[in-house]
């Protein structure tokens, strides 16, 4: 793993825990902030795979930001993720 592969990982993992403890209603710019920032860098880390060829890690990548976007802190910004594709024709 590369340093700046580490630093991504530490960054989702702190937004993610961060997104996980935001419940109360008046925390909902701030959760809103989060998943736009987690999802720039899951959208930016998939297209990374798809320019280096990556075809396999890619696909299990766009599966778990699939699961990203039908989480229900993340739905609710985005009620209509469910018909978000991920395919290569996409990006």
């Amino acid at each position: 793993m590369s340093n700046d592969d580490a630093r991504r990982l530490g960054l989702k993992t702190l937004l993610e825990k961060k997104l996980e403890s935001m419940q109360r209603p008046e925390d909902r710019i701030r959760r809103d902030v989060l998943v736009m920032w987690l999802l720039e860098v899951m959208l930016g880390e998939l297209a990374e795979m798809r320019r280096e060829g990556k075809e396999e890690e890619s696909e299990e990548h766009a599966t778990r930001l699939q699961r990203f976007l039908m989480r229900k802190n993340v739905h609710v910004i985005f009620p209509e993720a469910s018909e978000v594709h991920f395919d290569g024709a996409s990006c």
